[in-house]
């Protein structure tokens, strides 16, 4: 296509005639540009998603609250970065000492009663309430008809075989009385 174009010239030779930069040139020339021509800032817009992420203007660094009130070793972000840089931002939201900060921070801000930790702990407690109601029941039934409590090991396991989910503890005669 150049060719029917009136003053243009041949691309190849025009690329030929270019130097080629090296890899540790285009290394040293982003270097060089980084060190003394580039002014990184802190971006307000970091902060969007980002409730931890706090930026003194007086001290020209960004920390991180939740790591700043859990995190007992000392980081970039709890003593304040001024690593002016989206990806080091990236790096410590994805680091676990962060996770577990926001975790724990969640943890203490949730209602009682509303964590997954207590969620689970409760429906552990049903569970096991269910179970010793029906071991309750079998030892008063043994009771009310004056049976033995050596019974109470062989009514167990009519109760599993009949598909009653009683657990695997309390059911010897020992534990009965």
């Amino acid at each position: 296509m150049w060719k029917f174009i009136q003053g243009v010239k041949n691309p190849e030779e025009n690329a030929s005639k270019r130097r080629k930069i090296t890899t540790e040139e285009a290394k040293h020339r982003d270097e060089t540009y980084e060190k003394e021509k580039r002014t990184r800032k802190f971006q307000n817009s970091w902060q969007s998603g980002r409730s931890w992420l706090v930026y003194d203007p007086e001290t020209n660094v960004m920390t991180c609250t939740v790591c700043a009130k859990y995190d007992p070793t000392p980081g970039p972000f709890v003593n304040g970065s001024s690593n002016f840089r989206l990806n080091s931002i990236q790096k410590h939201e994805c680091s676990e000492s962060h996770k577990w900060s926001v975790k724990r921070d969640e943890g203490e801000r949730a209602k009682p009663g509303t964590s997954v930790a207590a969620k689970t702990v409760q429906t552990l407690n049903t569970a096991l309430f269910d179970k010793l109601t029906k071991l309750f029941r079998s030892a008063h039934a043994m009771a009310k008809k004056a049976r033995p409590f050596t019974d109470f090991v062989w009514l167990c396991e009519l109760d599993e075989m009949k598909g009653v989910d009683i657990g695997r503890t309390y059911r010897n005669d020992k534990q009965i009385s």
